[in-house]
């Protein structure tokens, strides 16, 4: 079976245009090989909140990476879920 490859973005200074959203070619492209069959995400420090706002338009099939890896999340506003949460636990963080 052939390998794929998952194509993993961040959002600031990378995806995102100096008016903090994506542009207009990026969304159409993007959304474009998306529908392909193209596996893209984008990897955040920011909130799933913040995260779908200056990503809005983006068709994204694939869970996002928001919160600097804390949750993984399904990336529209509407959606708004938590798929998976890390937390460190009382010992890691010397609160007992």
């Amino acid at each position: 079976m052939p390998e794929k490859t998952l194509y993993v973005t961040d959002l600031d200074g990378t995806l995102l245009n100096r008016k903090d959203r994506v542009s207009a070619w990026s969304l159409e492209t993007l959304n474009r090989l998306v529908r392909e069959g193209l596996p893209l995400t984008y990897a955040t420090a920011r909130s799933q909140h913040s995260a779908s706002v200056v990503t809005a338009g983006l068709e994204l099939a694939m869970p996002v990476v928001v919160y600097n890896g804390s949750f993984l999340a399904k990336g529209s506003l509407k959606d708004r879920e938590i798929l998976s949460l890390n937390r460190f636990t009382p010992e890691q963080t010397g609160i007992v």
